[in-house]
């Protein structure tokens, strides 16, 4: 089946969802030779200051103001931070040693430590600034009917999810000025000049990204902003962690700006997001309707809540620096998951075996069929409320 299954994509979805052809409103030349570089009109990725004003396009980016060397941050001096450093990271003393060496250090010709206790070096290293982006933690838990009794195990459990910040994880990317010049601010279509046929190359050349600014551009309050793809993936590898007892699945995120020499190399390019519970059964359980449904909905649920950072800037362009050093109004969009089959089968909420792509029945492979679509979707979910209903001779 899954042989059937491959050469059905192979056959079936290995298209475009526009003809070549040249479009009428040229715009520059590709930096590659003999070829013709469309970009988007509306989604061009026009500098602003960092109030979201533009700028004209030959200005200069703002200074970048580096800290002062003796910017200790919390610290306060360089004695207090190789204080912390010694008796934390190398030393590791107890609380009750940290106190005992701060009271003889206090008591020594007048000296005056860095720390009056434990706890004031506690509350300092923990007001530290980092460099990266802090983890955050939720629980999700099976909240629908209950049997009267045999309640299975599943249905109490609570399910642990750790996750950073995206939005703030999209900016620390925009803004890496290491991707100066291996970064896209506007979607653009390249083609040959002799026979404009059209040439694939980065994600931005793609046709996803420039219908996705087709729909965005519908609201002028985007124009001139950069469309900022989000790109999600993961392979279901399992990770221990801890006590090794909990596993996790990790997801990984990078943006579609970026090109793929960067991503192939990663250099911060792509970066991990999350750990995702994995929901466990009896055997008994593994094919049980209820359970099966469930790890779906749990799924959706918990990547909803990691993602729900974005959801403003995907109606409301937000101002961020670039790798260049200008600000931009950056517009974001939830794009391709890159994940294989028994993964797409989860995401998309379709049965095993079944293609992820189009309608087409598992037993019929060879033939085409429409595509899958959300209406589609919605239409089938409340007919099977409707045949639900029915069966247990209810009204609707």
């Amino acid at each position: 089946m899954a042989s059937r299954l491959n050469h059905h994509k192979l056959s079936f979805h290995s298209y475009s969802f526009h003809k070549s052809g040249l479009p009428a409103h040229l715009q520059s030349t590709s930096p590659h030779e003999g070829i013709v570089r469309d970009y988007h009109e509306e989604l061009t990725g026009q500098k602003c200051d960092s109030n979201g004003q533009p700028i004209h396009p030959s200005s200069l980016p703002p200074p970048i103001f580096e800290k002062p060397p003796d910017d200790w941050g919390s610290y306060g001096s360089q004695l207090g931070f190789e204080t912390a450093e010694f008796i934390f990271q190398e030393a590791e003393m107890s609380a009750s040693k940290i106190d005992k060496l701060l009271y003889l250090w206090g008591c020594s010709n007048g000296g005056r430590p860095p720390f009056s206790d434990h706890n004031e070096l506690y509350e300092t290293i923990d007001a530290t600034k980092l460099g990266d982006i802090w983890w955050d933690t939720f629980k999700l838990r099976y909240n629908g009917e209950w049997p009267t009794d045999n309640v299975p195990p599943w249905m109490d459990e609570e399910y642990e999810y750790w996750y950073r910040d995206p939005s703030t994880m999209v900016e620390n990317m925009l803004s890496n000025m290491e991707f100066d010049g291996e970064i896209d601010y506007a979607p653009y279509r390249d083609f040959t000049a002799g026979d404009k046929k059209r040439r694939y190359g980065n994600f931005m050349s793609g046709d996803w990204a420039w219908l996705q600014a087709d729909e965005i551009a519908r609201d002028p309050s985007t124009h001139g902003a950069t469309f900022i793809p989000i790109i999600l993936g993961s392979d279901k590898t399992t990770v221990s962690v801890a006590t090794g007892q909990n596993d996790y699945w990790p997801v990984y995120l990078s943006i579609g700006n970026i090109h793929n020499n960067v991503q192939r190399a990663h250099c911060n390019g792509v970066e991990l997001l999350s750990f995702l519970a994995i929901p466990k059964a009896a055997k008994k359980y593994t094919d049980d309707p209820t359970f099966r449904c469930f790890k779906k909905q749990l799924f959706h649920t918990a990547m909803s809540r990691i993602l729900s950072s974005l959801k403003a800037g995907m109606t409301v362009p937000q101002v961020m620096k670039c790798p260049d050093g200008h600000f931009r109004r950056a517009i974001f969009g939830i794009g391709p998951y890159i994940a294989d089959y028994p993964e797409q089968v989860l995401i998309s909420g379709i049965v095993q075996n079944w293609c992820g792509r189009c309608i087409v029945l598992p037993d019929n492979l060879d033939a085409g069929r429409p595509p899958w679509t959300a209406e589609l979707m919605r239409a089938l979910w409340a007919s099977l409320l409707v045949r639900a209903q029915r069966e247990k001779g209810g009204k609707l």
